[in-house]
């Protein structure tokens, strides 16, 4: 029998110390920017959680049976065991990331159907009877969508290139960043690949920094709340393609940008 539970740790509470706030003048603002892990877990364009709780942060304890006795080895090496399996249907895409790499990655999405979470940790994949690698996986609870990548495409190759071109009013000093981000898609394979390219706009989140003129060309798919684009396209054998996504920052001359 296996649990989640930790019955050896005793909880205590923290202990308590004066949290001295202070106050000053408010200067000139300056803007970081950031990469943010987006982790959320969806079922059709429903938000059930944001990820899923661990025992530490009050989630419920798992118990799991193994199905049979099982005999442990003396030789100190780890034993699998099999503890439940379940089939599940998946939607497979191409998807191009150009900003983390120039390959192509077959990504499935599927839904747990097990009676339980899938808890964290490795992934190993096997597909049509072959291992093409390891990945890992966050808790994903019972119900909830998750997805897998399966390896890249060998016959497509992405290129990115982004120009970028500030402008100072002289006057109000207000500043306008222009962005223009270029991606050529290269089809060397002997079938047609329908595929998504996902490309990332800035969100911001101060009043004084406004992001705007959010275009791409060709027109853009989507474009969601965390900034994410995406462009749906299929790639003939032989075929080059070239995509742009063009957008605008804006800030007063007090802000102080990190371009």
């Amino acid at each position: 029998r296996l649990s989640t539970a930790r019955p050896g740790e005793r909880a205590t509470p923290p202990s308590l110390s004066d949290d001295l706030l202070t106050a000053k003048p408010r200067g000139a603002v300056v803007v970081e920017a950031r990469d943010e892990t987006i982790q959320l877990a969806r079922q059709g364009d429903a938000v059930k959680r944001s990820e899923g709780l661990g025992v530490d942060d009050g989630g419920e304890v798992r118990v799991y049976d193994a199905p049979e006795p099982t005999d442990l080895r003396s030789d100190g090496r780890p034993v699998t065991l099999a503890l439940e399996s379940f089939t599940t249907s998946t939607q497979r895409r191409w998807v191009a990331l150009p900003e983390r790499s120039p390959q192509l990655y077959l990504r499935t999405r599927q839904q747990n159907l097990s009676r339980r979470p899938l808890l964290a940790g490795p992934v190993r994949l096997i597909r049509d009877g072959a291992a093409v690698g390891q990945v890992p996986l966050s808790l994903v609870p019972a119900g909830e969508p998750f997805d897998l990548g399966w390896g890249g495409h060998d016959a497509v190759r992405v290129t990115r290139d982004v120009h970028r071109e500030a402008e100072t009013s002289r006057f109000t000093g207000a500043q306008t960043v222009k962005f223009k981000v270029t991606l050529r898609l290269s089809h060397f394979g002997a079938e047609a690949v329908s595929l998504d390219v996902k490309e990332r706009v800035p969100v911001s989140e101060l009043k004084e920094v406004k992001v705007s003129g959010v275009t791409g060309a060709p027109a853009l798919d989507e474009l969601d709340r965390d900034g994410f684009a995406r462009f749906s396209l299929t790639l003939q054998p032989g075929e080059l393609r070239t995509l742009t996504l063009s957008y605008t920052v804006e800030a007063p001359g007090s802000v102080t940008l990190p371009w």
